[in-house]
């Protein structure tokens, strides 16, 4: 039997999620359980549990059951097109679980909450954590919100603004269910097939290695320094991390099959600046 580690009753919801359930399995020594919208085979026995979090009753019940002390809220309708296209369903999706997870906090629980960059507009070019938001889309509106339930509520949270979250391909990278996942995983699993893939090279974006992120979640268990933390790479375009991946996978040959090509997004450059992280942690994430 596995040693159990004495940290705290860990709940994680979104726990089918690609960030989600790569935490779930690194933490698979602590005391944690996982709240999924749908069980896979073999979920149940693994500790997970299949809940419908916009069902306030539901999850009142699974805090009274878990009792946690520390949670990751990432349960949340992802996809900014899909939050554009479905408003009232995103709402309810974001806010409204958010909200039921906020009432049930206890006064001593700690929550981490994964944010998004696209908080803000683009206009500021090195953007810290004190510089207002400024959202364009309904998904990073919402985020904020749900940034501001939290504070409001609590004082024990970490709030973490990401970028781009990419494994390397790996199987769990993309969503069985929905299709959907990081364009970097996508990308990089369609070259391993042989395939050309088209990819911005004017679209600038910070990056994040899940396996860093998960690593730093870890950290924040037991961690303190409670706040708004931004979390990423330098600033690069997408054609420059695909290539710098592929030369740290010793895929050369990968990069004929990468064609550049400029694109549309708004905005077209979006960064973070991520000197607290470093400061506080010592962290630099490549």
């Amino acid at each position: 039997m596995e040693n159990r580690i004495n940290s705290g009753r860990i709940l994680i919801t979104g726990a089918g999620g690609f960030i989600g359930r790569g935490l779930f399995e690194k933490l698979k020594n602590y005391d944690s359980t996982g709240v999924t919208f749908h069980l896979k085979e073999g979920d149940s026995s693994k500790g997970f549990i299949e809940a419908d979090l916009r069902d306030g009753k539901k999850v009142k019940e699974i805090f009274d059951k878990v009792k946690p002390t520390i949670i990751f809220h990432f349960a949340a309708f992802l996809s900014p097109r899909r939050n554009e296209e479905n408003p009232e369903n995103a709402r309810a999706a974001n806010i409204g679980i958010t909200q039921n997870i906020v009432n049930n906090l206890s006064d001593d629980a700690h929550i981490i909450f994964p944010s998004t960059d696209k908080v803000f507009d683009g206009s500021d070019p090195n953007p810290d954590e004190e510089t207002g938001v400024n959202p364009l889309w309904l998904y990073a509106h919402l985020k904020y919100e749900c940034e501001e339930m939290i504070k409001e509520k609590t004082d024990k949270f970490h709030i973490v603004r990401l970028p781009i979250v990419h494994s390397l391909g790996d199987h769990f990278s993309i969503s069985t269910r929905t299709g959907r996942g990081s364009f970097i995983d996508k990308a990089i699993i369609d070259l391993r097939s042989g395939k050309k893939v088209t990819v911005f090279n004017n679209v600038e974006r910070c990056f994040l290695r899940l396996e860093e992120l998960l690593n730093l979640f870890e950290i924040f268990i037991n961690d303190t320094n409670y706040g708004t933390y931004h979390v990423g790479t330098r600033l690069m375009n997408y054609y420059d991390r695909l290539c710098a991946l592929c030369d740290e996978m010793g895929k050369d040959d990968w990069k004929d099959k990468i064609i550049p090509v400029a694109g549309k997004a708004s905005p077209l450059v979006q960064n973070l600046n991520t000197n607290k992280l470093k400061n506080i942690f010592g962290l630099v994430l490549t």
